[in-house]
């Protein structure tokens, strides 16, 4: 039965098995067959056919919806996603159905599904907190997971709506406790607060192990590459880091994908923050000629970025998918571009020349800021593997994800005055 109608979604209740259904059981399997298409395909109910609240969906016999005769062919898991004809709007909108139904207790994504998001006000967290509590279709409530609730920022958070419940990456017990009851989890990490592989590689285990524990239906796990299945220790271009990391805040997130691998799990690879320039001291700077100067040792290879709000946009395109991208490791990118394509579009942005600089790794990694040596390396790594690294990151499945996926250009119109010119 169609239950009720937000925005552009349609939300639908099953209804009870009638004991005098023809075929008895295989009633409710042939309803759910109908109802569900294999991999997301596209389908339209055709005409003027909108359904009307209330009214129920027959059994196969019902002819606006797709079915394949080729059903029993594919496996069950793949059969998440529902796709209706609004003519009113010209538009084809999904509904999704958990993985883990039975044929007796089919249950489609409604009203108040939550998320639970670790990181709820940092970068990456909070753009999936944001795009959870702007989407009107009111589909998903977010869980906001933070170490302070009572902080500023966890009462703004609570103020816009969302639950906002303490935990502590270093608490496998919280870490559980948080994760109770909720349809996702996005997981993420930050080598940056503490600068040590080894911690973060114990915190990503700890979310793997909580999750786990909390029977978490689907995990998103932010991630990146271990740099050492393609640039081996032993390989003199770069020095190794703490011990056993070519690029620490690489490698620890990379290795710790095998916690999660039993899991429900999508490993999403992310790209370089442009919000670096504003809050990680890489925007522009004046030389002693008073041009100023981009730094980014990149030579000429493309690097990939992607504004910080966009990955949890992108998580959120995921989770939403439903079943579709459980099992799968992908990546984003909002563009790629090389140093002098960054610096011409700054130069652009700011109305006045930028020149891109790309100094030496060695000396990259010899700069007076902390991290310097992983970001050196990291950079190598970048250019160094360039054509596989920019490949794993799409920009066309990334705005598929999420539509308002912004380019560099966008990204500066909306915050050129945050960048500082040293």
């Amino acid at each position: 039965i169609v239950r009720m109608y937000r925005g552009a979604q349609v939300y639908f209740t099953m209804l009870p098995v009638p004991s005098d259904a023809p075929g008895g059981p295989s009633y409710v399997w042939d309803t759910i067959r109908n109802l569900i298409v294999p991999t997301a395909a596209y389908y339209n109910m055709g005409g003027d056919t909108l359904l009307m609240t209330g009214e129920t969906i027959n059994g196969v016999s019902d002819s606006r919806f797709a079915y394949s005769a080729n059903v029993e062919a594919y496996p069950m898991l793949q059969f998440n996603a529902l796709h209706v004809y609004d003519p009113a709007v010209d538009g084809v909108f999904p509904f999704y159905v958990d993985p883990e139904f039975s044929a007796w207790t089919p249950r489609f994504v409604q009203n108040g599904e939550r998320i639970a998001v670790i990181g709820a006000t940092g970068a990456q967290g909070g753009g999936l907190v944001q795009a959870i509590l702007a989407d009107d279709s009111g589909a998903c409530a977010v869980r906001a997971i933070t170490r302070n609730p009572d902080g500023e920022k966890g009462r703004a958070l609570a103020e816009a709506g969302a639950e906002v419940v303490a935990a502590d990456l270093d608490d496998l017990a919280s870490l559980t406790a948080a994760f109770e009851g909720a349809d996702a989890a996005f997981c993420v990490t930050n080598f940056w607060e503490h600068f040590s592989a080894t911690k973060e590689v114990t915190q990503a285990k700890n979310l793997a192990d909580a999750a786990r524990a909390a029977k978490v239906p689907h995990v998103v796990w932010s991630t990146l590459e271990d740099t050492r299945k393609e640039i081996p220790l032993d390989d003199p271009r770069m020095p190794v880091l703490q011990g056993e990391f070519n690029t620490p805040h690489f490698d620890a997130k990379g290795m710790s994908d095998a916690f999660f691998l039993d899991l429900p799990v999508t490993c999403l690879l992310t790209s370089f923050y442009w919000d670096n320039l504003v809050h990680f001291g890489m925007g522009p700077t004046r030389g002693e000629d008073g041009v100023l100067q981009f730094v980014l040792p990149m030579g000429e290879a493309k690097m990939p970025g992607i504004a910080a709000g966009d990955i949890g946009a992108c998580a959120f395109g995921i989770i939403t998918a439903g079943e579709r991208y459980r099992g799968m490791r992908v990546g984003i990118a909002g563009e790629h571009l090389t140093g002098a394509e960054m610096a011409a579009k700054l130069g652009e942005a700011l109305g006045e020349e930028v020149r891109h600089v790309s100094p030496p790794w060695d000396v990259y990694r010899t700069f007076d800021f902390p991290g310097a040596d992983d970001l050196g390396n990291m950079f190598q790594y970048y250019h160094d593997c360039a054509d596989a690294f920019t490949a794993r990151r799409s920009v066309d499945f990334s705005r598929a994800l999420h539509p308002g996926l912004q380019d560099f250009s966008t990204w500066l119109e909306r915050n050129v005055e945050r960048i500082p010119k040293g």
